[in-house]
């Protein structure tokens, strides 16, 4: 998989099938970079674990649906892109601030999210980029 430790603009692309769990078990990886390709379901329960270190995630421009939830584990995050997939329900829980405290971009634009955005997702102390185009979701 298109998978490194360092930052990797372009990714890898041509890949395809489900995003496997045991990425969750690279307690060192730093940066996923899987956008731009054919992945399709939802995202593994154990993407994020209690020693996760990754702190850029970028998911751009594949066919993921379902739920964030499993994104609720990345307490180290600073880059999530997951625009242009199939995401729906409802964005982040009630405790996002709590969860991604250093989170500075968030582009989750071209996707299903419905209803209001929780309002923890407002006080993120160190966001500065936030895009939720394309979406259903209301202030």
């Amino acid at each position: 998989l298109g998978v490194n430790t360092g930052v990797n603009p372009g990714g890898l692309q041509g890949l395809s099938g489900t995003i496997p769990a045991s990425l969750g078990k690279l307690e060192n990886l730093t940066v996923l970079n899987l956008e731009l390709n054919a992945f399709v379901g939802v995202l593994p329960a154990g993407l994020c674990g209690p020693e996760s270190r990754l702190r850029a995630l970028k998911l751009r421009g594949n066919r993921l649906a379902g739920n964030i939830e499993p994104l609720m584990g990345c307490g180290e995050l600073t880059q999530l892109d997951i625009s242009s997939n199939n995401f729906s329900g409802p964005f982040a829980g009630p405790h996002a601030v709590g969860i991604w405290p250093q989170l500075a971009v968030l582009d989750a634009s071209g996707n299903g999210f419905v209803g209001p955005l929780p309002q923890p997702v407002y006080e993120l102390p160190m966001l500065e980029f936030l895009n939720l185009a394309n979406n259903r979701c209301g202030a």
